[in-house]
């Protein structure tokens, strides 16, 4: 049993950026989906959690708008 607002997203999101700047360094690519119960609490992961964690190592970033399938869009950290 987890308690509430103990920085599980947030340290789940220093894992995520971790990984992914792993990756970078040897010429991969990664890809992370960051589900929640609700669009708004994803958007929240990535906005502070990710983009934080980001620009503490100076590292510029952007939510973008990706099509996916038919009437379907993604946002998409790059």
């Amino acid at each position: 049993m987890f308690a509430r607002q103990t920085g599980k997203t947030f340290t789940t999101t220093l894992e995520i950026v971790l990984d992914c700047l792993a990756h970078e360094a040897k010429g991969e690519k990664t890809c992370w989906v960051i589900l929640s119960r609700g669009e708004r609490q994803a958007k929240e992961a990535m906005n502070e959690g990710v983009k934080v964690h980001l620009n503490a190592m100076g590292i510029a970033c952007e939510i973008m708008e990706v099509p996916f399938k038919e009437d379907t869009t993604i946002n998409a950290l790059k």
